[in-house]
């Protein structure tokens, strides 16, 4: 495990505990707890103290800068016997002695060669250490950016919208991640005339009072002294939506699906598959669904690719040897081989016929696969590369690992062996590949795929059953899957629940690695920079094993050590983290804790401390309104089943009422996959950084909303933060989850440190 697997003691309530004492503990605000406290004070006091007796090394500077490696090196301390070196992504004044750092590495030497890539600002500090304790630290040092990665990234139009609101029309537009590093100005044109001059400090959004109905609006951008073309005049939406009319398919029937039922709009995705800066959207029709712990036919799968118009570009006919389920068609839609259009992968069989109408087999003889309970266990798997624009099928290659035994991946009814998993991930840094896995309740094995020239080329594979460190994947995946940079080395990681995949294909740390009752299955997880006096990502998890001394817990997505952790004796389904309450400090999290004979709602702020025992709904988080902290996006329920949708709403957090303020709610739309409340989507799609909602309709049409509130805070799209687009790539996986991107945002605008990423673009004529 790179020796480095370490194992930090759990935080609760602020103090540092071992696994035994935080189950002894009980919850925040016990004696044992407060005991606790006083103990972890002493000993901090008394480490203080050996600090005073030793100097702090002097002088550190940044001696070498390479694009891998930074080479630190200062003067030695009297009596030092090692040196500890930390390192942060934010230099926090405010803090006090290496608070805000994490260690780095331990040398003897008065030289350390940090091993990672330079692509971002790191600040270094540097500790004596004898056999009293630790001096005070150095002066922080920054080395700065020697290494570009210089991802790919889509071209992306202006994405101007005009709503009628009563005050008047609001207008909101996109800022590109090149416009945002150029500090870009834009003019805001009604029916040709200036009506509004934006400069480089604002928001690209306006309400321009005295707009009507029937105007028409245009946007150009304005670098230096530059002007650019205006875009594409846009007329002016008459609703809070874009309603996006699709063409419900025919209900099929045959001598095994004999119900009376409707296609419904399910699980969505954004890409852009033409080329020419609009997204468009890939949508999977859902007909007479099934978990995978139940039997039942289902209605074939399609998945249908429309312009924001309505314009049907193509369908794709899974067939009938694909069940439809949350957990079967794990689609991808991306850019993947750099051509400025996305391609479609996702797993097909006997029986699927591509956008054109063809067989993906070459063979028009169709074998029905499906056994007496409605499960297809036997048959051809494959996995095949469509053409986005087209839906023409480039390639198709077996499903990689193919069933085999049903019984060897924990039953033999078939719910385990059907348990698939995708996501998109820039394993090099620089280029997307598509990422798909089968099982994670026991066995588990993760492909990931390079498209190059038409062809699906496997990168890496890993399997637990292959033995060594790989056995530690077994058991760990949630119903997700997505990528980030946790180990901050510039190439996105796969996060599989409870374990951490590396960019090359080997296993960088799993959580059942603290112990027995340690990590596991779980629904939902979270990845992102939570905690702002931790340097890095951190990932916020719940566990569905019982019981677990870290059943809800966030950890240091490096190398898997809690920064805290809460234990718990029941399957915790639900939990989220973002910014909600501006009162703490970075992210807060928030689950229904189960311990003992206790159950209750928590809020933790970043470092584990209790702040509420009411809490908002634990499912989807948005930015939407004004300001920088992030909404609770939900439904409502008829009745107790949650399968009866009543309406959908987004709501703001009040944090001193301790309950939910609806900023917007409907009840002509609807959520889908049942209990789960999800959207059709969520994303940046178009006006200015905040995300839009799409939801379906009675009709079968997906809605699109998105905000009308006036926001001064300035952002480039989160379509070109790649961590952001990457998981919105994943969002219809398992379990939908809310994006999040790869930096701070929130109510502490004074810690946030927005990276300006230099991407690799298409280019294209942007004056449209």
């Amino acid at each position: 495990m790179r020796g480095k697997w370490r194992r930090r003691p759990a935080v609760f309530f602020g103090a540092a505990l071992t696994a035994s004492a935080v189950i002894a503990a009980g919850f925040p605000g016990t004696a044992a707890g407060q005991s606790a406290v006083s103990a972890e004070r002493a000993q901090e006091a008394e480490e203080i103290q050996g600090e005073e007796k030793l100097q702090s090394p002097t002088s550190l500077k940044v001696r070498r800068l390479t694009k891998d490696s930074t080479t630190l090196q200062w003067e030695a301390s009297d009596g030092a016997l090692e040196y500890w070196i930390y390192w942060s992504d934010r230099n926090r004044t405010d803090l006090e002695g290496t608070e805000g750092y994490a260690l780095a590495g331990k040398t003897k030497a008065t030289t350390f060669v940090y091993e990672k890539p330079t692509h971002m600002e790191r600040y270094f500090k540097v500790v004596a250490v004898d056999e009293n304790g630790k001096s005070a630290p150095s002066e922080a040092v920054l080395a700065g950016i020697q290494k570009n990665f210089k991802p790919q990234a889509e071209y992306l139009d202006r994405g101007l919208t005009a709503v009628l609101t009563e005050q008047g029309v609001f207008a909101s537009w996109r800022i590109t991640a090149d416009e945002y590093a150029a500090g870009a100005a834009y003019e805001l044109y009604r029916d040709g005339c200036l009506i509004a001059q934006v400069s480089a400090g604002e928001n690209s959004n306006y309400l321009d009072k005295e707009g009507t109905a029937d105007a028409s609006y245009t946007v150009r951008a304005v670098t230096g002294e530059i002007e650019q073309p205006p875009c594409r005049p846009v007329k002016v939406w008459s609703d809070q939506y874009l309603e996006v009319k699709l063409q419900k398919p025919e209900p099929y029937h045959d001598e095994k699906v004999t119900q009376e039922y409707e296609y419904t709009p399910n699980d969505t995705l954004t890409a852009d598959a033409d080329g020419d800066g609009q997204y468009e959207l890939f949508v999977m029709w859902d007909g007479l669904s099934q978990d995978n712990s139940k039997d039942g036919c289902t209605a074939p799968v399609y998945i249908d690719c429309y312009k924001l118009d309505g314009t049907l570009l193509w369908r794709v006919d899974l067939g009938i040897n694909i069940r439809a389920g949350a957990h079967y068609t794990q689609f991808q839609v991306y850019d993947f081989d750099g051509d400025g259009k996305a391609e479609m992968i996702c797993k097909t069989a006997d029986g699927t016929r591509d956008g054109a109408g063809k067989p993906i087999d070459g063979t028009e003889q169709v074998t029905d696969y499906r056994n007496e309970t409605g499960r297809i266990l036997s048959g051809p798997e494959y996995l095949t590369l469509f053409d986005g624009e087209t839906g023409i099928a480039l390639d198709t290659v077996d499903y990689d690992p193919q069933r085999g035994e049903v019984a060897s991946w924990g039953d033999s009814y078939g719910n385990r062996v059907d348990r698939f998993l995708g996501c998109v991930a820039y394993l090099d840094g620089t280029h997307p590949s598509a990422v798909f896995s089968r099982g994670y309740y026991t066995r588990a094995v993760i492909c990931a795929y390079d498209v190059s020239e038409d062809k699906l080329v496997q990168r890496w594979k890993i399997d637990s059953d292959d033995g060594g460190e790989n056995r530690f994947l077994y058991n760990q995946g949630a119903h997700t899957m997505t990528a980030a940079d946790v180990d901050n080395d510039g190439c996105q990681e796969v996060i599989f629940g409870s374990a951490t995949v590396d960019h090359d294909g080997t296993l960088l740390y799993s959580l059942s690695q603290h112990g027995e009752k340690h990590g596991g299955h779980g629904d939902a997880e979270r990845v992102g920079d939570f905690n702002l006096r931790h340097p890095g990502l951190e990932i916020f998890m719940v566990h569905e094993n019982k019981p677990l001394d870290a059943g809800i817990e966030m950890h240091d997505g490096d190398d898997g050590n809690y920064v805290f952790s809460f234990p718990t004796t029941a399957d915790i389904g639900r939990g989220a983290a973002a910014d909600i309450d501006p009162r703490y400090e970075g992210a807060e999290s928030w689950a229904n804790n189960k311990c003992g004979s206790q159950a209750a709602p928590m809020v933790v702020s970043q470092d584990g401390t209790v702040i509420s025992h009411a809490m908002p709904v634990a499912n989807h988080t948005i930015w939407w309104d004004g300001d920088l902290g992030r909404e609770i996006l939900d439904h409502t329920f008829t009745n107790d089943s949650g399968f009866e949708p009543r309406s959908v709403y987004i709501s703001k957090w009040d944090w001193e009422k301790e309950e939910e303020v609806r900023l917007l709610e409907k009840t002509d739309v609807y959520s889908i996959n049942g209990t789960k409340g999800n959207p059709c989507f969520q994303a940046d799609i178009f006006g200015d950084w905040r995300e839009e909602a799409a939801w379906r309709t009675p009709e079968g049409n997906i809605r699109i909303y998105t905000t009308t509130d006036l926001s001064s805070c300035r952002l480039y799209t989160l379509m070109h933060d790649i961590q952001y687009r990457t998981q919105a790539a994943s969002e219809a996986t398992g379990y939908n989850q809310s994006p999040t991107p790869s930096f701070y945002i929130g109510f502490d605008q004074e810690l946030m440190k927005i990276p300006v990423p230099t991407l690799s673009i298409p280019s294209a004529d942007k004056g449209e």
